[in-house]
């Protein structure tokens, strides 16, 4: 994931990345809700790296299957 990382990456890279990752994703599946699309706007502004978008993304989920 270093590769990835903020510190090694353009914001125009991890732009790319993460439309990149979605299209690949939605091939046989649905497109993911927008909130989830949102997360990742910290990642492509150089705020947050994927790992900390992956723990908040799972945790969100952790919590709708509690409630």
């Amino acid at each position: 994931m270093d590769k990835f990382s903020i510190k090694n990456t353009t914001k125009e890279q991890r732009k790319k990345f993460v439309r990149d990752a979605f299209s690949i994703a939605s091939l046989d599946s649905p497109e993911p809700p927008e909130e989830d699309l949102l997360f990742f706007e910290d990642y492509i502004e150089g705020k947050k790296e994927l790992s900390e978008i992956h723990e908040e993304i799972i945790s969100k989920y952790k919590e709708n299957v509690k409630d």
